[in-house]
């Protein structure tokens, strides 16, 4: 038999393999590295202009850190320190999740260090993992250049400075990237223990559970074969999670949804959706002014998360990213800065366009990096920033 000629028969090029140990830490380490010094920075240089800080006179935790390091914990973090330090003293308080007081707390049991350090410890690093997460996540799904223009456009967001703050949002977005990288390399059961973790340290992370289904239906795309593997009932685990603290809160305050009515505390706001702005902006009512700021970026996270439906392999991802922007989009536009911080699949589609395109991912990083910094003093001085 002749053997084949032309450029059919020409090798096609091996994937490269994937970076392991210390080679697989590198990029993610050094992203967060950098970020985490410019937020010193930041901080430091917001400290000089300005060194009155916020602080809700009603919650005066009896802590202390360097001065340079109390700008990461303001506003909620006071309330999760107070948990951790305390527990749950109030139904009320079970709207802050409780994931992450629960692992600063256990961090004090082993190591002693205080709560108030644990809670930026167990953020930072949760927030570095999550990084080396992405990467693979991303380089795996897409190439080495794409990878790396979307890590740094992720750690770049204006407010991704919520991730290495005493706040949920890097737990978050850890366990929803566990899961989902889990589900699309077909380790559902994995996936659905990750999300059900994730689900406590920030509800929101239940929405992740639609990229479990997308991943499922992807692998076993036929009814039959859908149901005929045990793996869709991993699914039920995240809820199995949720519906565990809704019990604890049955057992304690004698309400299963105690963490949901306490949201009435924030009245109207909490529920707080495009229309309601649009509403108030056309009868003149001024409203939370500060949201327009939001809205330019929340927007380029939607330009991402379209141009990241054009890979059939990334819509697992971009399933959980939909889900989520429009559910912030419908009833959380008080929160739109910080949880639309937590919407990764999007810089899939804005690291591939930067991977083509250089010179316009250097110009939208560092516009981003500097919008960071502005926010980031914003929010540790005073201004309703979230």
């Amino acid at each position: 038999m002749q053997a084949p000629s032309g450029p059919a028969a020409l090798p096609t090029e091996a994937p490269a393999p994937e970076p392991r140990g210390l080679q697989a830490w590198a990029f993610p380490f050094a992203v967060w590295l950098g970020a985490r010094v410019a937020l010193t920075l930041a901080s430091w240089v917001g400290l000089k202009m300005q060194p009155q800080l916020q602080i809700q006179a009603w919650l005066r935790p009896a802590y202390s850190l360097l001065p340079v390091f109390e700008p990461l914990c303001r506003w909620d973090c006071a309330w999760f320190y107070l948990i951790a330090r305390d527990g749950y003293t109030e139904g009320w308080q079970t709207n802050f999740f409780p994931l992450l007081p629960v692992l600063a707390r256990l961090l004090w049991y082993v190591t002693r260090i205080p709560p108030h350090w644990g809670l930026l410890i167990v953020s930072n690093v949760a927030c570095l993992v999550s990084y080396r997460v992405l990467y693979r996540m991303f380089r795996r799904l897409g190439d080495e250049q794409s990878a790396r223009w979307g890590l740094v456009l992720f750690a770049a967001y204006p407010f991704a400075f919520f991730q290495a703050a005493g706040y949920p949002e890097s737990l978050m977005v850890l366990f929803s990237a566990l899961a989902i990288d889990s589900a699309t390399r077909g380790q559902h059961l994995r996936a659905g223990l990750e999300l059900a973790a994730g689900v406590l340290g920030r509800h929101l992370t239940l929405v992740a559970g639609l990229g479990l289904l997308f991943a499922q239906v992807q692998q076993r795309p036929s009814l039959a074969r859908f149901f005929k593997s045990p793996a869709w009932l991993a699914l039920a685990l995240p809820w199995l999670s949720l519906f565990g603290y809704m019990l604890y809160q049955q057992l304690a305050w004698g309400d299963f949804l105690a963490f949901y009515k306490a949201r009435d505390n924030w009245g109207d706001l909490a529920y707080w959706g495009i229309a309601d702005q649009l509403r108030a902006w056309g009868s003149g009512e001024p409203r939370l002014e500060i949201i327009y700021t939001y809205l330019p970026f929340a927007a380029l996270v939607l330009v991402g998360l379209a141009l990241s439906t054009r890979e059939r392999s990334w819509w697992p991802p971009v399933a959980f990213g939909v889900a989520l922007s429009v559910l912030l989009w419908s009833v959380g536009l008080a929160g739109l800065g910080r949880y639309s911080a937590s919407c990764w699949p999007a810089f899939l589609g804005l690291g591939s366009l930067a991977a083509r395109r250089p010179m316009l991912g250097m110009l939208l990083a560092s516009g981003l990096g500097v919008m960071q910094g502005i926010f980031f003093f914003l929010f540790t001085h005073q201004y309703p920033v979230n």
